[in-house]
């Protein structure tokens, strides 16, 4: 039987193009491959932890438009439970510009749109499915607010809870204790812990750990990543692959962790494997396309 997992999370059209270079402040550069893909911390989540093997419920707010219809004929193909999304009567389907340049590196700016119109009152109606899963995946892409009333609601009902903190907003420790896996890049745990820029992953790990939470995981891009729990930290490395693009690497990493997790993997084991599956999907363009499954893996 297939573990069944909860995302709560944003779905959003990414609107992609390469570039030799990243621009600067005031200069326009030369772009070219132009694409509209679908995107999201919480979608490419649910697609990763689908196509790796697990029951997914995915619950987003998406607009009354045709991108929002898009997105719904899309989890239907993934094989996702979408049963439950909300479709917004205000706001318009989340939208993301993506920047590439030849090295593989990205910069994004997002417009949430209906994403912003999930409440913790949503989230209340949704708790027998919550509560029905083994992991929820959360992230920041939607209201913060439906975000700790997420926490609290699996908190309560057992569920084990990965949060990614991206992009980075403040949040206030007592929901931090309640996770039992962090999930963020340095940035973001610099960012958590009002930390100085040279602090080192260990000492962000740690000082995260001792908010209470129960294993902290600092993602570190092509050098794998540093996992804290019960008072010892180890690095795990990635596999040395050529990278094309790096958008949505940190979401696959995340599905897959949740994946392996709830097939009673170690931490070990589900680092490793979610590790590899990131590795993947930087040597791939886009972010969907680039998602691995479960046979690639093998």
């Amino acid at each position: 039987m297939k573990p069944k997992i909860m995302v709560i999370g944003s779905y959003a059209v990414g609107m992609t193009m390469k570039t030799k270079r990243m621009p600067k402040q005031g200069e326009t550069v030369m772009g070219q491959n132009f694409v509209q893909i679908a995107g999201g911390k919480g979608s490419n989540q649910a697609i990763a932890a689908a196509r790796l093997g697990a029951d997914v419920m995915f619950y987003t707010c998406l607009g009354n438009d045709q991108m929002g219809d898009n997105a719904l004929k899309m989890y239907a193909s993934e094989g996702i439970d979408a049963s439950l999304i909300k479709r917004s009567k205000t706001f318009s389907t989340g939208v993301g510009f993506v920047i590439v340049d030849d090295s593989g590196n990205n910069s994004i700016v997002i417009d949430l749109g209906a994403n912003l119109d999930i409440s913790p009152a949503d989230i209340e109606a949704i708790e027998p499915h919550i509560n029905n899963c083994g992991f929820l995946l959360l992230q920041n892409e939607v209201n913060l607010d439906a975000v700790k009333k997420a926490i609290i609601v699996a908190k309560q009902n057992g569920v084990k809870i990965i949060y990614d903190p991206a992009p980075y907003a403040p949040i206030p420790d007592k929901y931090l204790s309640m996770v039992d896996i962090l999930t963020p890049n340095e940035h973001e745990a610099t960012m958590l812990i009002g930390a100085d820029k040279r602090t080192s992953p260990d000492q962000l790990a740690q000082a995260l750990e001792a908010k209470g939470i129960d294993t902290v995981i600092i993602t570190l891009g092509g050098s794998g990543c540093l996992v804290r729990k019960e008072g010892h930290s180890t690095v795990y490395p990635a596999p040395k692959v050529e990278v094309v693009d790096s958008t949505g690497a940190g979401d696959t990493f995340s599905g897959a962790l949740a994946v392996s997790l709830s097939e009673g993997a170690s931490i070990d084991n589900a680092v490793t494997f979610a590790c590899r599956a990131a590795s993947i999907s930087v040597t791939r363009y886009g972010v969907v396309e680039s998602i691995p499954y479960r046979t690639q893996l093998k």
